[in-house]
């Protein structure tokens, strides 16, 4: 089976960390261990470490590895990688309503802002269907379509009008690109 774009520049990514900062993923897995958060089981915790590691966790003081990686000033990402990457930097990170499922292919609407996304995905686990929340981070592909990163927690409809003014009182947080030099 051929390897998705966009799973080629995640590990490129990887790569590129790793070779700046050899010790690293140890050090973000005792603070993502810190968290407290709880996994079913340990393909829940690697989706959900290698998610907040590439897109939340700040190395050094400076930026996530994506941005690190965006912002590298020399040719060791191609162009069509750096939007790869700068669509992973544009992630959207919500409470969405599932619209409609067909096959692979899911619409989504965003609980803060009522836009829609269409979604290609690989087959999921559980029992999603029309009208169904989740929490979940997305990330637009280069075919225009968006994909899940990480987990995809579905909600208790018990909870789901706090959580929808939850983020309505929260601001959106833009997610900015650093400058290349």
């Amino acid at each position: 089976m051929k390897k998705q774009e966009e799973v080629k520049v995640v590990e490129k990514v990887y790569d590129f960390i790793l070779g700046l900062y050899p010790h690293i993923i140890d050090k973000a897995k005792k603070k993502f261990d810190s968290l407290g958060m709880d996994f079913p089981n340990n393909v829940s915790y690697s989706r959900g470490f290698n998610s907040w590691f590439l897109l939340k966790y700040i190395v050094h003081n400076a930026a996530t590895p994506m941005e690190l990686a965006y912002s590298f000033p020399m040719d060791y990402f191609s162009k069509k990688e750096k939007r790869i990457i700068k669509n992973f930097i544009g992630h959207i990170e919500s409470l969405f309503e599932v619209i409609s499922i067909k096959d692979k292919d899911y619409t989504l609407k965003d609980a803060r802002d009522n836009k829609k996304y269409n979604m290609k995905t690989i087959a999921m686990d559980g029992n999603l269907k029309a009208k169904d929340y989740i929490l979940a981070t997305i990330v637009k592909s280069l075919k225009n379509c968006f994909f899940f990163y990480g987990n995809v927690l579905p909600c208790d409809k018990m909870h789901i009008e706090d959580i929808k003014k939850e983020l309505k009182n929260s601001s959106k947080e833009k997610n900015k690109l650093p400058e290349i030099e």
